[in-house]
């Protein structure tokens, strides 16, 4: 599968503190209803709005005669969680949803097929909270996060993460303005406008990430080549509309899963680092654009860090890293080559061009990547063999996710259940 590479600049406003902090007062839109119990409360917003707005649902789009122009993204109420947002001992209600606002987009390629595709300010989310009977609004934000993949395709998401003190931090991201955080501190909502700092990469407890609309890629292509799935989200909101709905006793999944690991926020420092390079003086950077991957390759419990960035052919390369006594280091460099993966460690290397076709097996020993040849040959092959063919079966592509996404630390490892 070809990847593509592509530069894009930033301008740091303010190359000392990387960014600048605005807070605002926590204010409240009490309704007129009480309610005995929050779920109860909570379950009577998520009705409303989904009367509003739709159950959440899944628009999908493949064109299979050219890769790359399909395009989804989901519809209705996409995201439905409890967190304690402003830290006051009371779960909130986190809740996403689409609006429905349209804009015709089209797919970059050659034939520039044209379709509608939701609009910048068409996924909005709030937070509300649950007192003395009744709810109120705490925040309401009228976009989330958004970033472009090669041309003019682009992707919808949203993150929230954990800080030090235990509450939520709301990050967006956007190409032209850098990263914003929303958290609540000392009774008032901040919002911390950041470039690069630990700010950005700085957390090991991720709460929620849900991926929303893709312009390139249908959900096939998409989990295929990047390793996002929508069901992750589609299951999840599901899961806690159950729960608030008491339509089951025993339903216990009052929020999203929470995924919490030591080597995130070194290895997401890692990723940001190599895409950000110093350029001409230090207020401004260039910001490339390494894919990345989790994948345990030596079944130690620890998944190894893999960053791609190429086009195709030669231009294509891997860099390999690994945790050593709490510390990233870089443990191999391989290039020109599909990486392949069958879930119990190590990787298959593929290459084949112009009848030429490699096989390498790549295995991790003493923190170094191991390059062992299963089969060459140069003799202009008409069709290339297939893996099955030395032995090794069931195998497919390792995806890579974009750099601003933190999807592949969320899910990785996670396995929900029904």
């Amino acid at each position: 599968m070809k990847k593509y590479l592509f530069v894009f600049l930033f301008v740091v406003i303010a190359a000392t503190s990387c960014g600048n902090i605005e807070t605002e007062e926590i204010k409240t839109e009490e309704t007129e209803k009480n309610f005995s119990h929050e779920e109860e409360a909570y379950y009577g917003k998520y009705v409303e709005l989904a009367e509003k707005y739709g159950t959440c649902s899944l628009y999908d789009y493949n064109n299979t005669e050219r890769i790359f122009e399909g395009h989804s993204y989901l519809n209705g109420v996409c995201v439905v969680n409890l967190m304690d947002f402003d830290g006051d001992g009371t779960k909130d209600l986190f809740v996403a949803y689409s609006n429905g606002e349209m804009e015709k987009t089209d797919n970059g390629g050659l034939y520039l097929e044209s379709y509608d595709f939701p609009a910048e300010d068409t996924y909005e989310f709030e937070i509300w909270t649950y007192k003395d009977g009744e709810l109120a609004q705490i925040l309401h934000e009228s976009k989330v996060s958004a970033g472009n993949r090669y041309y003019s395709y682009r992707y919808k998401f949203i993150t929230v993460f954990e800080n030090k003190e235990g509450l939520p931090v709301i990050q967006l991201y956007n190409e032209n303005e850098g990263y914003t955080n929303i958290y609540c501190s000392d009774g008032k909502i901040v919002r911390d406008k950041l470039i690069y700092s630990e700010n950005v990469y700085g957390y090991n407890r991720i709460l929620l990430c849900s991926y929303l609309a893709d312009s390139g890629c249908s959900s096939e292509l998409l989990s295929e080549v990047y390793g996002i799935d929508y069901n992750n989200t589609l299951q999840q909101t599901k899961r806690v509309v159950k729960y608030l709905s008491q339509e089951d006793d025993a339903s216990t999944w009052e929020s999203f899963d929470i995924v919490e690991e030591e080597y995130i926020s070194l290895y997401m420092e890692e990723i940001m680092k190599s895409n950000a390079f110093s350029c001409i003086e230090d207020s401004d950077y260039i910001f490339t654009d390494h894919h990345y991957a989790l994948y345990d390759i030596d079944r130690d419990g620890v998944p190894e860090l893999i960053l791609y960035e190429g086009s195709s052919g030669a231009g294509e390369h891997y860099h390999f890293y690994t945790i050593d006594d709490g510390e990233v280091i870089q443990c191999g460099f391989y290039g020109r080559a599909n990486l392949l993966v069958n879930g119990e460690g190590g990787l298959i290397a593929f290459f084949a061009h112009m009848g030429a076709y490699q096989f390498d097996q790549l295995t991790l020993e003493n923190a170094e990547i191991k390059t062992t040849l299963i089969s060459e040959d140069y003799a202009g092959q008409s069709e290339y063999p297939e893996l099955e063919d030395f032995g090794y079966e069931n195998y497919k592509s390792l995806g890579f996710c974009p750099p601003t996404i933190p999807w592949a630390f969320y899910t990785y490892g996670q396995d929900l259940l029904n």
